[in-house]
């Protein structure tokens, strides 16, 4: 597991707290999404590409939270119709799992995991630089 740094976390709630609750669910909803978009980006440079349908597949997506929380997660399987267009693949790439863990029948290949290890620093700048951004925005306002 890799170490992470993150420093002002106290400074950000404190500035977030004078924020509105949909502002700043906005906020951190953003930032999760910047620093998916860097595990993303991560994990298409591991994936091993046949027919590029799973590397297609790799994506952002929101998920249900509550008032209180909000939540994102990366996820490799689900294509679009777009992307089904794209790649010419029929179905989802629902084989991500087989590939990731390996088989009683083919070796292990994992591309999620290295990306969130070798990632985890970049997505956290990416959300830093997002919340701050998006701070002075608001502060502005």
């Amino acid at each position: 597991m890799a170490d992470l740094n993150i420093k002002g976390l106290a400074e950000l709630n404190a500035k977030l707290s004078t924020l509105p609750q949909r502002v700043k669910n906005n906020i951190l909803r953003g930032a999760l999404r910047a620093g998916g978009n860097e595990l993303v980006k991560a994990a298409k440079a591991n994936v091993p590409v046949r027919t590029g349908a799973l590397k297609y597949s790799i994506k952002v997506s929101p998920r249900k939270g509550n008032v209180n929380m909000v939540a994102v997660a990366v996820q490799a399987g689900v294509l679009t119709i777009a992307k089904r267009k794209k790649t010419g693949a029929l179905q989802d790439a629902f084989y991500a799992r087989f590939v990731e863990y390996g088989t009683a029948h083919s070796r292990a290949k994992p591309f999620m995991r290295p990306a969130a290890e070798s990632g985890s620093q970049a997505a956290i700048d990416a959300m830093a630089a997002y919340v701050a951004d998006r701070l002075e925005v608001e502060a502005a306002k």
